[in-house]
């Protein structure tokens, strides 16, 4: 599987760290890389390759779990392992020179990571990145189950990122009457996981909930940045959806 192809979730655009250097797309083998490089990557054509392999920055902290750069995960799975580095080793995170791997380097990334309380930002204050680096000191915070293990993410984690995410909120007006948020995932860009007949389903809501209030969060045009994702997810009281990645806003 190599970094440019169109399974990896990896960005295939050119970003930069602060205080760090430029990548044209995250680090890694490639289509272009050869066949030494993609199918034994510890060759030494290979490590000194910083296409390859990039760095070394001054210090990374590792979040990123399997499934890299998909929402579920990223949020879940990565950034909810921040609650240990924030409890034993807060002033690594504060660390300007500390860099944090997360699989996710997009602007929805930036904003999750804003929100668990990394200051980062897209372009030159960009403290996220993926791929494959080097680092002169790492951080390995406690992992989650690989792929859930039936179980989720570790509970300490979670209430931890929940905690950090409730801070944040507190700000919002609370609403006054009972408020149901549906995830509307449309057909025409989700594929599966769609619920095909939506508006009877919002007839029969409007029926079943009198006096309640409906919201619905859609993907088409296009899905709402994530602080107002966030927002509504944390002024609803109910929240209806087919299974997805949509419900790791709940965190």
């Amino acid at each position: 599987c190599v970094w440019d192809s169109g399974a990896s979730h990896v960005s295939k655009a050119k970003y930069c760290l602060l205080n760090g250097p430029c990548v044209p797309r995250a680090p890694g083998p490639s289509e272009s890389s050869s066949e030494a490089c993609r199918e034994h990557t510890q060759t030494e054509e290979c490590m000194s390759d910083p296409l390859v392999v990039a760095g070394p920055v001054e210090i990374l902290v590792v979040l990123t779990q399997p499934q890299w750069g998909a929402y579920y995960h990223f949020v879940i799975d990565a950034l909810s392992r921040l609650t240990w580095m924030l409890q034993q080793y807060p002033a690594v995170v504060r660390n300007n020179l500390t860099l944090f791997h997360t699989g996710m380097v997009s602007e929805s990334g930036q904003a999750w990571a804003r929100l668990v309380g990394i200051e980062t930002s897209s372009g030159a204050g960009n403290r996220l990145l993926d791929g494959w680096w080097r680092a002169k000191t790492a951080y390995f915070p406690p992992a989650n189950p690989c792929a859930n293990m039936k179980r989720g993410a570790e509970l300490v984690a979670i209430e931890g990122m929940h905690r950090t995410l409730m801070y944040k909120m507190a700000a919002i007006e609370p609403v006054r009457e009972k408020l149901a948020l549906v995830v509307h995932r449309d057909p025409h860009i989700s594929g599966g996981r769609s619920v095909l007949n939506h508006e009877e389903m919002m007839a029969i809501l409007c029926e079943d909930l009198p006096g309640w209030k409906i919201e619905v969060l859609s993907d088409y045009p296009q899905v709402p940045d994530v602080l107002t994702v966030c927002r509504m997810f944390y002024r609803a009281s109910l929240v209806i959806g087919p299974h997805g990645a949509g419900f790791a806003n709940s965190a």
